[in-house]
């Protein structure tokens, strides 16, 4: 039977992977750069659009919280029912901001929902995520839609109810004002004549009473007729806005719809 040597290598080995572990050591510079390049290269293009969604739905965020105090404004000068505490000017031109805010906000929305869309074309956990998020987002700008469309109807029932106070107001002065002038015109009601006084003895200044009186109430009504008019342009400006809000709700809804679609595929398919 043959006997075989053994021969131990160990040593040998052990030279091996000393003289490995220097060379590798020998250039450790180069091996961190290309790590950390390969790092960046993973992350150069993930890391700055997910920053950038997050900065849109920050922004989308900001927004709609300022949207939100330019309507509580609103719905204060909104809910007074006063003449004299009517603040048209305001009134309109914080209804015109709102209107365009809801409706950059709601642009927003979607090109942010685009930009998940390029970022995450496949189902994964990040873009259910943001899917989450423009569910949020469209929930609460949705909420201050219909908010300011129930400010926007509340302006236009005081606005109805002032016109009518004010047409009954006028309409009462009128009737008064008419009876007036009839009693003045009629023989049993007019001034004794004294006679025709002599031309030089003519009185310097000569009163018209019944005159006055025609003149305030024509002045009266038209005042009346520009005020009914006024009223009239302002509920048509304010029922084109609850159209217009009426297509941002339908935009919105259809997002919302789409979204939900989406989560409930994502559901499925986990």
């Amino acid at each position: 039977m043959a006997v075989f040597a053994i021969n131990d290598r160990t040593e040998e080995f052990r030279q091996i992977v000393a003289a490995a572990q220097r060379r590798q050591a020998a250039k450790p510079g180069k091996q961190r750069l290309l790590d950390t390049a390969q790092q960046q290269a993973a992350n150069s293009n993930a890391q700055p659009r997910r920053s950038e969604f997050a900065r849109g739905a920050a922004e989308i965020g900001r927004g709609i919280s300022a949207t939100m105090a330019k309507l509580e404004k609103l719905a204060q000068l909104a809910k007074k029912k006063t003449l004299f505490d009517d603040r048209p000017v305001e009134i309109n031109e914080l209804t015109f901001v709102i209107k365009q805010d809801l409706s950059s906000l709601n642009e927003k929305i979607r090109n942010l929902q685009e930009l998940s869309r390029r970022l995450h074309p496949k189902p994964d956990q990040e873009g259910e995520n943001n899917k989450n998020i423009l569910l949020l987002l469209q929930g609460k700008l949705g909420d201050v839609g219909a908010n300011f469309k129930d400010v926007l109807e509340i302006r236009t029932k005081n606005i109805q109810a002032s016109r009518s106070r004010t047409e009954n107001f006028v309409s009462s002065v009128g009737q008064h004002a008419h009876a007036s002038l009839q009693q003045s015109a009629s023989p049993l009601y007019g001034t004794p004549s004294r006679g025709t006084p002599a031309p030089g003895q003519q009185d310097l200044i000569s009163l018209n009473p019944m005159g006055d009186q025609q003149m305030q109430l024509q002045m009266l009504e038209e005042g009346q007729n520009t005020y009914v008019q006024q009223r009239g342009q302002a509920i048509e400006a304010i029922e084109s806005t609850i159209n217009e809000l009426g297509s941002i709700f339908g935009q919105l809804a259809a997002m919302v719809s789409e979204q939900s679609e989406m989560i409930q595929r994502i559901d499925a398919n986990t």
